[in-house]
């Protein structure tokens, strides 16, 4: 039993060692652009990781993103643990899922005004839609929301045979408002 044992352990802290400094490496790489902390990484050997307390900032700014929970789940830890190749062989993973729990953004802070000013800046049909519709998340503090709350989820599969991408996404809104979107459509250029 201690045979197993110990092998279960030695993968599952060479992930958890893994996931951490490619996280910790990504995110000083970043740390010009932006100002990434967490308090822990979670892992699993069903293949999912996560960040536990994320807090994304402009680095000179004083507001932050904060995410209480951000998890991604990949279809097998055999996958998680050869993402490095798959990546490498732009590989579809066959399902994917994305879970960010209790995410918080101050509505009047510098650091939306930015996302917004990022995601406007180049000109689409949903950029010009939500423009005119005078909808900007910062706006809602015109409202009486200083903090914007929500969780969401989304995930994907793809069905190799039919050449097809399913997904479906959730938006929760801390007022109990929700938003929920599925659909599939044919993969034809891949």
């Amino acid at each position: 039993i201690a045979v197993p044992l110990l092998g279960y352990l030695a993968v599952k802290g060479y992930l958890h060692y893994h996931f951490s400094r490619t996280l910790d490496e990504t995110f000083a790489a970043m740390s010009h652009i932006v100002d990434v902390r967490y308090d822990s990484v979670t892992t699993t050997l069903s293949g999912r990781v996560g960040i536990r307390e994320l807090s994304l900032g402009l680095p000179r700014g004083s507001d932050r993103l904060r995410i209480k929970d951000l998890s991604v789940q990949f279809p097998s830890f055999e996958y998680l643990w050869r993402l490095e190749d798959k990546i490498i062989y732009t590989e579809l993973p066959a399902t994917l899922g994305l879970e960010v729990h209790d995410l918080s953004i101050a509505t009047t802070g510098e650091l939306l005004q930015y996302i917004e000013d990022l995601w406007l800046s180049e000109p689409s049909q949903t950029g010009d839609c939500v423009e005119q519709a005078h909808q900007r998340p910062s706006r809602l503090a015109h409202v009486g929301y200083e903090v914007l709350n929500m969780s969401a989820n989304f995930s994907y599969r793809y069905v190799q045979t039919d050449r097809e991408l399913q997904w479906e996404a959730r938006l929760q809104h801390s007022d109990g408002v929700m938003l929920a979107l599925d659909s599939a459509f044919p993969l034809t250029l891949l």
